[in-house]
C-alpha cells in the first residue's frame, strides 16, 4: 500500500495511528470533508 506516513492499513486514509490522533486534535467538529475517488 501506498499513501500518507510509512505504515498503511485498510482504513481510509492509511495513515499511522499517530498522525491520525494529531489529526483528529487539529479539526473541529463539524469541518467540511471531502471524499474523491482513489487515485486524485
Amino acid at each position: 500500500m501506498t499513501g500518507f506516513g510509512k505504515s498503511g492499513s485498510h482504513g481510509c486514509f492509511r495513515m499511522t495511528n499517530w498522525d491520525a490522533l494529531r489529526l483528529g486534535r487539529m479539526v473541529k467538529v463539524g469541518t467540511p470533508v471531502t471524499f474523491s475517488p482513489a487515485g486524485r
